[in-house]
């Protein structure tokens, strides 16, 4: 695990120190650690802001057989389920018979101590779930309960835009350089387009610091785009904060507290797709 990357030796060279004790030199350090990266701190002073929800990641192995109830809601399809107070049930049909998903509240950051509970204490964790969201349907309750595993995520947000003066030697990709709001499902599409085309300027331009140059402009300018509209579609899903009352964005199909338009989010993916394909190809 790295420990720090703070120490740049000249050239555009860094030493990396590892939790281990081992250092590394190197010429190029890519940040692709994250919402509390270590190495932002290289190129931005920015810092995360928590966004007021925190989600527990949820799963149902082998559900169709071990958790019948919550396949049949689910379906082929997605399951989004919000209370007026804030709590949300949010899954998602998977691959090989697993329901992946998300029990969604509006909380303070640390949650969990704060109320005198451990994520990995499975009775303590589910009776307090079961006392937070009191009042909803029995037949909802199963996903509060049932998981096979929970996770705790806190939802954070970066700056919007997010951008820094090019260092030579560093550059950001994936949460790391523009965490957001989960709404839309943006965040990994994105890294793996900053990996992509990060690693095709590394290619193709002449040094690293011109590969820096022109990857970055553009990852900063696409993220933005989709950061703000995330975020303010978080905010508004769960009536928190700056925004919550407020439109999510062009293109947005999502009223206050209702659920995103799946369909149309799909629709707009494959169009944006095909856009940037046309843009990508060799005139």
């Amino acid at each position: 695990m790295l420990k720090t990357a703070r120490t740049p030796i000249g050239g555009g060279r860094h030493r990396l120190e590892f939790a281990n004790g081992a250092t590394a030199e190197t010429d190029l350090v890519i940040g692709a650690d994250g919402v509390w990266s270590r190495v932002r701190p290289l190129v931005s002073d920015a810092e995360p802001e928590y966004s007021g929800v925190a989600f527990l990641d949820v799963r149902y192995d082998d559900a169709d057989h071990r958790h019948p109830a919550i396949a049949e809601l689910v379906g082929n399809g997605h399951l989004f389920a919000r209370g007026d107070d804030g709590n949300a049930i949010i899954a998602q049909r998977n691959s090989n018979g697993v329901i992946r998903g998300y029990v969604a509240m509006r909380a303070e950051a640390g949650w969990a101590a704060r109320s005198g509970v451990r994520v990995d204490d499975l009775p303590a964790l589910r009776t307090h779930l079961l006392e937070r969201f009191a009042g909803w349907s029995p037949t909802l309750l199963p996903f509060l309960t049932d998981s096979d595993g929970y996770v705790d995520r806190g939802i954070w947000f970066l700056p919007v835009p997010m951008a820094w003066e090019p260092t030579p030697g560093v550059t950001l990709l994936g949460d790391a350089a523009h965490v957001m709001g989960p709404f839309g499902g943006h965040g990994v599409n994105l890294a793996l387009l900053d990996a992509t085309e990060l690693a095709h300027a590394i290619a193709e331009e002449p040094t690293l610091d011109a590969a820096i140059r022109t990857y970055e402009p553009v990852m900063q300018a696409r993220a933005a785009g989709y950061a703000g509209p995330s975020n303010a579609a978080t905010r508004r899903f769960f009536g928190v904060g700056e925004g919550a009352g407020e439109g999510v964005g062009e293109g947005s199909d999502t009223e206050p507290h209702t659920a995103p338009d799946t369909a149309a989010e799909h629709r707009r993916y494959l169009e944006g797709a095909e856009r940037y394909r046309r843009a990508s190809r060799p005139a």
